[in-house]
């Protein structure tokens, strides 16, 4: 469900990133669904992607790295015992305004000008993701050095990462990306079958 993040929690009302202050029912009740089919399959391994700004409701406010771990462990508690689970971590976004796409279109005399400097909270965000997957046994990928060191820059490998909105992966990259990522999960899935 578009904007609707794994970790438990009541959220705010996200339509296509507009926030209201209004609790996000259908939200909670994707939630209900997803963990009920999820124990229902039982799956060998289940990967765990989603959104780590977390926008909470009831009070409103942007959870802080203790909640989004511990909304992340009640996520990961919920999964069956017989599922191995390994969480994404999140990677940096420049946003809109450091889109590193747009600052290419407008033909810039440097690539090294459209990089952009990664923000602080990407390292709390997974940090709070880490450590509710260490205490639940799960493993933990990161995906921030694929796109970034000190700096993230424009294009990597001859491909622009991002697409124009700054909030995504561009879907080039993310192709580029499957043998690194088969790489990191395949620790995780070591005596599982592959589909």
């Amino acid at each position: 469900k578009e904007g609707c993040p794994a970790p438990l929690a009541t959220y705010r009302i996200n339509n296509d990133g507009t926030f209201s202050n209004a609790a996000w029912t259908a939200c909670t009740k994707w939630h209900s669904f997803v963990i009920k089919t999820i124990n229902a399959l039982q799956p060998q391994v289940v990967v765990v992607a989603s959104e780590e700004s977390l926008a909470l409701a009831d009070p409103v406010h942007y959870a802080l790295p203790a909640e989004e771990e511990q909304d992340t462990l009640a996520f990961l508690k919920a999964l069956p015992t017989a599922s191995k689970a390994v969480v994404l971590g999140d990677f940096p976004e420049p946003g809109s305004a450091s889109s590193p796409t747009l600052c290419l279109s407008k033909g810039p005399s440097s690539l090294l000008s459209c990089s952009f400097t990664p923000s602080k909270d990407v390292d709390l965000n997974n940090g709070a993701a880490q450590r509710a997957a260490a205490a639940d046994g799960a493993g933990f990928i990161n995906e921030a050095p694929w796109l970034c060191a000190s700096t993230c820059p424009a294009v990597i490998d001859g491909i622009i990462p991002y697409t124009i909105d700054g909030y995504h992966i561009d879907n080039t990259y993310t192709l580029h990306l499957i043998g690194v990522l088969w790489t990191a999960l395949n620790p995780y899935l070591a005596g599982k079958a592959a589909v």
